[in-house]
């Protein structure tokens, strides 16, 4: 099992030798540059086929494995839990990803200097009474919540588009997808640190225009982001799985959520498409509407506003 710290994997340089790999992502973006300065030397670790930045050993609270260029980052996060490898909150970064994928397995563009990252979450078993019956529906809602909460500490005010947007002033700046396989639970997620696709590239059915995520203070570097984000993030999940129950999750939850109130245009399967008005959460997640002046709960589709 690999140990806190940040890690190079050797097979995932991109045709560069292990020696060359942090020297040459600086002909990439700038930001990787720095992020690779900041982390030198770095050595042999005790796991082959790794090498470890030793510099990072103080703040780094995870494992945290490092790939030039990958098909998805869920792939090898999940593959290298299945290998014992990463424990939960271990996470694998990459500079680019070939094939990752965003809500409806539309593909995700992720050029370098954004953030591409997957993490292991914590399976649904070993939570406190309260929890253990629910935790799988609300998985990906308290997933959402915690990684909002975190970037607020950042400096960043995000509110959670349902289920799984991150908006900055009525901005898509990132998103995430949570995937389970044999037991094990990954969440993908991608976050625009230097570029976003341009207005004129989106579908015109795009629920908000993508925007670049804006912080208040701290490294904007996908290493530097990631490091501060996934320790706030994991600490702040810790801490609400204890200290409250499902039914004030829910309600920390709603003060999150994007366009309460608000009419919406909600597309549920198929062609079945109307309008409802967002009025806050369900006990199991799902978005509660005002339809026509009838309460409705979606649990899957897409919404955008009207």
């Amino acid at each position: 099992m690999l140990p806190p710290g940040i890690f190079l994997w050797e097979q995932g340089c991109g045709g560069f030798a292990p020696s060359d790999f942090p020297r040459s992502l600086a002909e990439l973006h700038p930001n990787w540059a720095s992020d690779m300065d900041s982390l030198q030397p770095w050595d042999s670790s005790d796991v082959p086929g790794f090498l470890q930045s030793y510099a990072s050993a103080e703040d780094a609270e995870t494992p945290i494995v490092v790939c030039c260029d990958c098909p998805t980052t869920m792939d090898l996060a999940f593959r290298f839990a299945e290998e014992e490898l990463l424990p939960e909150w271990g996470s694998v970064v990459a500079v680019t990803q070939q094939e990752g994928r965003g809500q409806l397995r539309r593909h995700w563009v992720s050029p370098p200097g954004n953030l591409h990252v997957s993490v292991v979450m914590p399976g649904y078993t070993g939570r406190h009474d309260l929890w253990g019956d629910c935790m799988a529906a609300l998985q990906p809602l308290v997933a959402g919540y915690v990684f909002v909460a975190a970037l607020e500490q950042m400096g960043a005010h995000i509110k959670l588009k349902w289920p799984n947007d991150f908006l900055q002033g009525e901005r898509k700046v990132g998103g995430m997808l949570l995937e389970e396989r044999n037991g094990v639970i990954v969440l993908g997620m991608g976050i625009n640190l230097v570029a976003s696709p341009d207005d004129s590239e989106m579908r015109k059915d795009s629920a908000a225009k993508a925007g670049i995520l804006q912080l208040s203070a701290g490294r904007s570097t996908p290493l530097g982001v990631w490091k501060c984000l996934v320790n706030r993030s994991k600490n702040i999940y810790t801490a609400l799985i204890d200290a409250f129950s499902p039914s004030e999750f829910i309600s920390l939850a709603a003060e999150r959520l994007a366009w309460v109130g608000r009419l919406i245009l909600v597309r549920e399967g198929g062609d079945q498409v109307y309008q409802a008005r967002i009025m806050g959460l369900s006990s199991d997640g799902g978005l509660v509407l005002d339809r026509n002046g009838r309460k409705e709960t979606l649990y899957s589709g897409s919404i955008l506003p009207v």
